[in-house]
């Protein structure tokens, strides 16, 4: 994998999960020379009485600075320049950040350090191509049902929906705004309490049997009831407990719907009438299925893939993979309004303990992305400049000003990885 004759000095050593070690012996004269290479770049930022900032004689330099740091910097600065050259020379691909350990460091003497690195590791690839084809015979063709399409036209229906405030009592198809307090055994519920809280008769999901107790309610009446939570609940601390509501009926409002004839259909946009609307959404719908079962089949096929990938991780990417994952959660979590910490209390898990519990998660991604880029490889498949200026382009178009700002490099490995995969799965898909 290495040359392991590279660099003059330099002992390379390899280790159990992809890791590298060198071991690096630079001779005294290499820590002199550094030494002056040290002593430019401290007196650059030095002013001293009589000089210009940087200006100062080198003999003046050096007494401000003291031997001793003088020394440490130049070996500081050897370590770093000999690191570089290791990476170059051996041809090494790091995963993180290196471990440099100091084996001696005196004046007059060799300097010795050990510098240890996580690397992308050699990846051994199953019959990819026989994979795809055994997995392409078990697509089901996408089909949209009528029934899809009526939903998605009551959906339509239901957003241009007329309300009108009444002073009668509820009945299902309702718009009704309440007041209400859930408790268990007397304790309320966290979030168990809203005020105004707008929902449509027989359309809520606070608990089975609740809309049935709210049907009769006028406005300004109050009511309390019991109710046993489903075992099914979405809220695994409230599965099948009794729960006590307090409810205020605030406001009932009546909802017209639009008829889906013709004319609503015209007022929609282009469509001549009600068959063309209904025709545009089965389209539509068709167009986003097949897309949603693309995207199935190709996570599908890149887990069946990296399953049978043999690669030696380094924990390194592993833990990285993990940070990322939980990244995108908290994130997230805060779109929804929510915060990282609140949802942890409420699955009742440490932060350490969702990460051991999505770690494995996080090694397949790891393992995916090493077979796709594997496969690129392989194929022969390549990214041009021009492609990824392209979509780099359409990304910051329809992005906001923080994307904008982004550092440009990172941006294109981003997108040149996206393009990459595409070309990939569209090989694999044409297997």
């Amino acid at each position: 994998m290495y040359n392991l004759e590279a660099m003059e000095g330099v002992v390379c050593k390899k280790l159990p999960k992809s890791q590298v070690m060198f071991e690096v012996t630079a001779q005294p004269e290499e820590v002199a020379n550094a030494e002056i290479r040290a002593l430019g770049k401290l007196g650059a930022g030095i002013e001293l009485k009589g000089f210009r900032k940087g200006k100062a004689p080198a003999d003046m330099v050096r007494r401000h600075i003291g031997e001793e740091r003088l020394f440490q910097e130049a070996c500081f600065l050897l370590m770093d320049e000999k690191y570089a050259q290791i990476v170059k020379e051996f041809n090494v691909r790091t995963a993180g950040q290196p471990k440099v350990e100091v084996k001696k460091m005196a004046k007059g003497n060799p300097l010795v350090f050990t510098v240890t690195v996580a690397v992308y590791p050699e990846v051994t690839l199953p019959d990819y191509k026989d994979i795809a084809r055994s997995l392409k015979k078990e697509r089901m063709p996408v089909m949209v049902t009528d029934d899809e399409v009526k939903g998605a036209l009551e959906w339509i229906a239901q957003s241009r929906r007329k309300e009108a405030l009444v002073s009668r009592a509820a009945k299902q198809g309702d718009l009704v705004e309440i007041n209400f307090e859930s408790r268990i055994g007397g304790v309320k519920m966290d979030g168990g309490e809203s005020r105004s809280h707008p929902f449509i008769v027989g359309k809520s999901k606070f608990a089975d049997g609740f809309d049935a107790h709210i049907e009769g309610m006028e406005p300004g009446a109050e009511k309390e009831f019991s109710l046993r939570i489903s075992p099914e609940h979405g809220r695994a601390e409230i599965r099948g407990k009794p729960v006590d509501f307090k409810v205020k009926m605030n406001a009932v409002y009546e909802i017209t719907l639009p008829e889906l004839d013709d004319a609503f259909a015209q007022s929609l946009g282009k469509f001549e009438n009600a068959a063309a609307l209904a025709r545009n959404i089965k389209e539509n719908l068709q167009q986003e299925k097949e897309a949603q079962e693309k995207e199935t089949f190709r996570s599908v096929l890149a887990k069946a893939i990296a399953a049978r990938t043999q690669a030696e991780i380094a924990d390194i990417l592993i833990d990285e993979e993990t940070d990322k994952m939980f990244s995108e959660m908290t994130h997230g979590l805060r779109e929804r309004g929510l915060d990282l910490d609140g949802y942890l209390a409420s699955v009742k898990k440490t932060k350490e303990e969702f990460r051991t519990e999505v770690r494995p998660q996080a090694e397949t991604r790891v393992k995916i992305a090493l077979a796709l880029g594997e496969i690129a490889k392989k194929e022969h498949i390549t990214v041009s400049p021009e492609e990824v200026n392209e979509q780099a382009l359409r990304i910051l178009e329809k992005r906001d000003e923080s994307v904008r700002r982004m550092d440009m490099d990172l941006l294109s490995r981003y997108v040149s990885g996206i393009i990459r995969n595409e070309k990939v799965f569209a090989l694999l898909e044409n297997a």
